[in-house]
């Protein structure tokens, strides 16, 4: 019998938040692998229009098929902007690539698989929790599909609390 991690909730400071992880944590593990980047994209996003002066500008830049419209385009431009750390950019690309490997690999991939589990290995922000606290190390010991769901809920719990913080700055005035 698989031994099943426990359950991560409780990080983010609103309920729908708190919902989807829960809902998250018992999906397969190629739902899991393609829901929990897409909420990561969805966020990085609302903190990059939250942080730009033009609100209509913003969506011209961040819709299906625009400039930031991509996952890996709005981890470069939160990162360039200061938005995010380099260790949150390595670890949002890291979640990019294992969503890219499972929605392009046809059947039978999961966090067993070995590169899969290489790649979760090497969160930053895994490594980090478990080497401030011993307890939690002790009481949550990271497998890859537990790896995946406790940095998914940690880059979510930062952007979301990043979000509530971001007022898009409103244009100078001009002296004319």
């Amino acid at each position: 019998m698989a031994r099943r991690h426990p359950e991560i909730r409780q990080f983010a400071a609103n309920a729908e938040m708190n919902d989807f992880l829960t809902e998250f944590q018992g999906e397969s593990d190629r739902a899991a692998a393609v829901l929990g980047p897409a909420v990561l994209d969805d966020l990085l996003g609302q903190l990059i229009a939250a942080s730009l002066v033009s609100t209509p500008l913003a969506k011209d830049l961040l819709g299906v098929n625009k400039p930031l419209g991509a996952f890996g385009a709005r981890i470069s431009v939160a990162q360039a902007m200061g938005l995010i750390s380099e260790d949150e950019a390595k670890d949002l690309n890291r979640v990019r690539e294992i969503r890219n490997k499972f929605a392009h690999h046809l059947q039978g991939l999961t966090f067993t698989n070995q590169s899969i589990r290489e790649s979760c290995k090497h969160f930053r922000c895994v490594a980090a929790a478990l080497a401030s606290n011993e307890q939690f190390a002790a009481e949550f010991p990271p497998g890859a599909r537990f790896a995946f769901n406790f940095t998914t809920a940690l880059l979510a719990m930062h952007l979301t609390k990043r979000i509530a913080r971001a007022a898009a700055p409103t244009a100078a005035a001009s002296p004319w």
